[in-house]
């Protein structure tokens, strides 16, 4: 009787072990993009933001009608580069309802706008126009 059970465990971590091999990272995706484009996200859902040549990635948690927002900001890494190593920054806020941050970097923005209750965030992203060089 033992034989058997070993048996399904045994194919049971196989087939697992096949199946993750095979996953693919799902980056996250927002509940709903707005009229204007940003994209809204409810508590504890991840998001991800690709602001020139950094990379962020957060999430925001409801307490007391405030969004309790957390977004690591670090290096966008090329993975089948030599020099993986990196350091990120750790940027913490308490928004109130409708209360907005922004997160940037030379080139590119976030807007970070807490909606109504907590109930979501609302992300929006742009590029900045490039810095003029002086002559001097």
């Amino acid at each position: 009787m033992n034989k058997p059970i070993a048996a399904l465990g045994l194919a049971a971590v196989l087939l697992a072990a096949i199946g993750f091999s095979e996953a693919r990272p799902v980056p996250p995706q927002p509940v709903e993009t707005t009229a204007a484009g940003a994209e809204l996200y409810r508590p504890h859902q991840a998001f991800s933001l690709k602001l020139g040549s950094k990379h962020a990635v957060g999430h925001f948690a409801a307490e007391r009608g405030a969004c309790a927002l957390t977004v690591m900001l670090a290096e966008t890494v090329d993975v089948d580069g030599r020099d993986r190593v990196t350091t990120a920054a750790r940027f913490r806020a308490v928004l109130a309802a409708q209360a907005q941050t922004v997160i940037e970097s030379e080139e590119a923005a976030a807007t970070i706008t807490c909606g109504a209750a907590a109930e979501t965030v609302a992300v929006q992203t742009q590029a900045k126009a490039p810095a003029r060089q002086s002559g001097l």
